[in-house]
């Protein structure tokens, strides 16, 4: 039962309803230019199958305080389906979303047909501009044109914990500098105000309750079954630079180059930017989303990064802790070879020759045992060798054998925190893990579990000498496919986007080696299998990492945003559901350790196949089974390169060597080509 108070009066509720919302309308100019409040006041009474609007009555300019409605999930939805059904025939059957006739006669009431023609043709014609106004939201995205400047608050001094959270959702997503019209109307001894207006207030409340699907500012984002991210109804391949330049021309450079998510920080001035420029972003939380049992201040913390961002149309998806799994083992084993150094260079303080001796033949079993993995005995002689040069004992963190248990304290931390941002975040958008390409396939699915969109980074160029980055047994380029179906192994049923290289190691080095070839930038080559190459194995998404240790020269980037710039031309088809086919090897010399592998989804107009030859040797392609006639044209770069003969099509490839197609359907279907692909 909702317990409401109005300035001056206490109003009882009567036992049988549900759940009831009070809204407050400031109007200016309603009569002789006098300013009034108008309190409305949707209930739900018990067996009702509709709730009701009841008008509080229109009085002067006041304050009221409002404690929200007690809404459980039933009552949340029957709100909801109010909202979108009419109102009782006796108040005259205004309605839920666009209703022009209703909204003429509304105007009407308050203004003369010649403003009211001039403000609906503004309306309509700023109607996709307030789409891209930070402010957005669901009542400008009726095409009503705000004349009227209010006040619309909800303020729940006395709301109970559970409740809370309904309440802010309501304050945060629906306070606003402009209001659309709500003229009111007189319906026997009742007057309404237009249920577009009550409706947004309703919906967030009863979304905040029932804990479903919602609209922030205009936004909806989820995941198709697929992998794919869908945002506000459409299917997106996530094309995401971790660089968010400062520089304006370089930010608009890489949205231009075919960018279409950026990393940003949880800043509304910054999320404006990026929004602006054409970017959906992808918020990192850190270790705000690690919240301990019973820890306010945790809670807090991740509170109040939503606070910054949680509302602004540019968040598309939460970020967790960068390689939180591998940096709980990381992290100790950095810290036990800073012990054990630590004790090295004690021993090598000693005088006393003999003793010395025996000390440093103690530290060298420890490193053997180490070697061997046995991380618990390298410990216990560590610990042992400190103790005896006074050197105090290991802490936890310096204890590798611990990681197991942090590990799982670490998931734990995670999953309370993705449990609160669920309840905090209306919009329940996806989380997402980036993994470092290390752990166990076991240790990996545990940490997996509780995200939306999984993946890992992999830097492996150059092949020789190979950068380390990757410990399987391929470390070739094509390891970027093997740790793709990691991910899809580790997370199954969902999305997974995979971090590739933006950079060469030698950027990152501070001492570089006098071999040029150590940890040079990948080649355009390279960069184009490695991308393509996690786009046949599953990923649905890409994210480059390290552009802006890789800036200069330019041509570096200049070769990425080609490479970006193609995959942006497939955007549709990289966004469509996998289409079955068939892809085998032609004959050839090669032991043919790794099957050609590749994708053919379907747009309008046609299909797209993209092969890709992750062995050395070069190789011909059969693919079959296309779905599409003989005679079908086949565009290779923008250019007509064949047609399908016998249900399919020979495709020769160089070592790494990667073809995207075109197969037409139609006559005068465009070409999927980006700038530079002719000189390629």
């Amino acid at each position: 039962m909702g317990v409401f108070a109005a300035h001056r009066s206490v109003r009882d509720v009567p036992g049988d309803v549900l759940g009831e919302v009070l809204i407050r309308d400031d109007l200016e100019g309603l009569s002789g230019g006098d300013r009034h409040s108008c309190l409305t006041l949707l209930r739900l009474r018990e067996g009702d199958d509709d709730a009701r609007l009841v008008d509080v009555g229109l009085e002067p300019l006041g304050t009221f305080l409002c404690q929200d409605a007690a809404c459980d999930q039933r009552l949340s939805r029957r709100l909801m389906d109010r909202i979108r059904r009419p109102v009782d025939e006796d108040l005259g059957r205004v309605i839920a979303g666009r209703d022009d006739d209703a909204d003429r006669r509304g105007r009407a009431d308050a203004e003369a047909g010649q403003e009211e023609a001039a403000g609906e043709q503004g309306a309509r014609r700023d109607q996709s501009e307030d789409r891209d106004d930070p402010h957005f939201s669901p009542f400008r995205a009726t095409g009503i044109r705000p004349r009227h400047p209010y006040a619309f608050h909800f303020m729940a001094p006395m709301v109970p914990p559970r409740r809370r959270r309904a309440s802010q959702a309501v304050r945060a997503a629906w306070t606003h500098p402009r209001a659309p019209d709500s003229m009111m109307r007189r319906a026997g001894k009742e007057r309404t105000m237009p249920i577009r207006f009550l409706g947004c207030a309703t919906a967030a409340l009863a979304i905040a309750a029932a804990g479903g699907e919602a609209r922030v500012d205009g936004k909806d984002v989820r995941i198709a079954e697929d992998g794919t991210l869908v945002v506000d109804g459409k299917r997106v391949f996530a094309i995401g630079s971790y660089w968010n330049p400062p520089d304006d021309v370089a930010l608009r450079r890489l949205r231009d180059g075919g960018f279409n998510f950026i990393r940003c920080p949880a800043e509304t001035d910054a999320l404006e930017r990026v929004r602006r420029a054409g970017f959906l972003a992808w918020v990192p939380l850190g270790r705000a989303l690690e919240v301990a049992e019973g820890d306010a201040r945790d809670a807090e913390r991740l509170q109040a990064a939503l606070r910054a961002a949680g509302d602004h149309p540019a968040v598309a998806v939460w970020e967790a802790p960068d390689e939180a799994l591998w940096n709980v083992w990381y992290g100790r084993q950095l810290a036990f070879a800073a012990a054990r150094r630590e004790v090295g260079e004690r021993i090598g303080e000693i005088e006393d020759a003999a003793r010395r001796s025996a000390l440093a033949a103690r530290l060298e079993e420890a490193d053997r045992a180490a070697a061997r993995a046995d991380l618990g005995r390298a410990e216990a002689s560590v610990d042992a060798l400190r103790e005896e040069i006074g050197l105090r004992p290991l802490r936890a963190e310096e204890r590798v054998t611990l990681a197991p248990k942090a590990a799982l304290e670490s998931l734990d931390r995670l999953v309370r925190g993705i449990d609160l941002l669920r309840d905090l975040d209306p919009a329940k958008r996806p989380v997402w893990m980036n993994h470092a390409p290390r752990n166990t396939i076991e240790d990996l699915h545990a940490f997996s579990r509780p995200f939306d969109i999984v993946g890992c980074d992999i830097y492996p160029a150059p092949e020789e000498p190979a950068p380390g980055h990757c410990d399987l047994a391929n470390r070739s380029l094509s390891c970027v496919g093997d740790h793709t179906e990691r991910m899809k192994e580790v997370a199954p049923a969902r999305a997974v986007w995979m971090v590739l290289q933006g950079f060469g190691w030698r950027d990152l080095q501070t001492e570089k080696s006098e071999d040029p070839r150590a940890g040079r930038r990948p080649t355009e080559a390279e960069l184009r299998f490695m991308a393509w190459d996690a786009i046949a194995h599953g990923a649905r998404g890409i994210l480059f990492w390290g552009m802006e240790y890789s800036r200069e020269p330019g041509d570096f980037h200049d070769a990425l945003l080609r490479v970006v710039r193609e995959i942006a031309g497939a955007q549709e088809f990289l966004a469509a559901p996998d289409e079955p086919f068939d892809l085998t090897a032609g004959p050839t010399w090669s032991s043919l350790d790794r099957r050609p592998i590749g994708i053919l989804r379907r747009s309008d107009g046609g299909r797209l196949l993209a092969v890709v030859n992750e062995c050395r040797d070069p190789m011909t392609v059969i693919a079959s089974r296309l779905g599409v006639p003989d005679g079908t044209p086949v565009r290779i770069r923008g250019r007509v390169a064949g047609q399908v003969r016998g249900g399919g099509l020979s495709i020769p490839l160089e070592g790494h060597g990667v073809e995207i197609m075109r197969l037409e359907t139609h006559a005068g279907a465009e070409a999927i080509e980006g700038e530079g692909e002719e000189e390629r």
